[in-house]
């Protein structure tokens, strides 16, 4: 059975992605595993080890109860099997950890922000997972929800063979009659957005995007074409180098909203 990790912090925010993580599990018959982090308590230096350690025990009591509140009401919405721990620690340092541990699948997390999944993921525990993580990322923007992953589109300019992402992509989507769009975006110096279809054949669908920028052109390809997931490899430099640039992102990407796949 496959294994989904979704991290929680009991925010609105964390909550939303439990219920994406949740129905992901549901759909493609995976196991989720909840997960809390907590800072260690901070006691006076003269104090007993015993004070820490209640401390610590009366922490994850009460983190475990949350745990435990959040299942139930996942449980009503959502037929999948649940886990869940409380750790102490540094927060991508567990997940990180825990995600090997669990041989996990895919990682699900929230980000906070209002306006723009991209921006908000800089300097984020987000991010910091996605970066270090071996296993895909998805990150669920506030106001998101799963309808199915009817329109997936994976940023890809073909120039290196990204198979594994693709496979990973068809597997995760096997059974829900997803539609996929390998989009390169060719950038030009003038003239309108441009998009053409090179190939369409079994459910994926090869096309070519023409924009001013690399940004603009995924932006305006997943509004126009209705795109409920947008998947991306973070360390492909030639094509993502400017996608990943704290200043350009803050600038073009403040309206994407949809939840993104995050490949290393």
């Amino acid at each position: 059975m496959r294994t989904i990790i979704c991290p929680t912090d009991f925010s609105n925010t964390a909550i939303n992605a439990t219920k994406y993580a949740a129905a992901i599990a549901e759909k493609i018959d995976a196991k989720l595993h909840l997960i809390h982090v907590m800072h260690v308590p901070v006691v006076d230096v003269n104090s007993s080890a015993n004070v820490l350690t209640t401390l610590m025990d009366t922490q994850k009591e009460a983190s475990d109860l949350k745990l435990k509140v959040e299942i139930e009401r996942l449980s009503k919405n959502t037929n999948c099997e649940i886990e869940f721990a409380s750790q102490f620690g540094l927060a991508v340092d567990v997940i990180i950890s825990e995600s090997k541990k669990l041989k996990a699948n895919l990682l699900v997390m929230g980000t906070n922000g209002a306006s723009n999944v991209f921006d908000q993921l800089l300097g984020t525990v987000s991010f910091g997972v996605a970066k270090r993580s071996e296993v895909p990322v998805i990150v669920v923007p506030p106001a998101s929800q799963f309808t199915g992953l009817k329109r997936i589109a994976f940023a890809d300019d073909h120039k290196e063979s990204l198979n594994e992402q693709r496979e990973f992509l068809y597997h995760l989507t096997s059974g829900l009659e997803s539609k996929i769009d390998l989009i390169s975006v060719d950038v030009r110096d003038e003239g309108e957005y441009e998009e053409e279809i090179i190939c369409n054949e079994g459910g994926v669908r090869q096309v070519c995007v023409w924009s001013d920028q690399i940004q603009n052109g995924i932006e305006q390809f997943t509004e126009r074409n209705n795109i409920e997931l947008l998947a991306i490899k973070r360390h492909h430099r030639t094509f993502f180098e400017e996608l990943f640039h704290k200043s350009t992102t803050k600038e073009v990407l403040n309206k994407t909203k949809i939840p993104v796949l995050i490949f290393n």
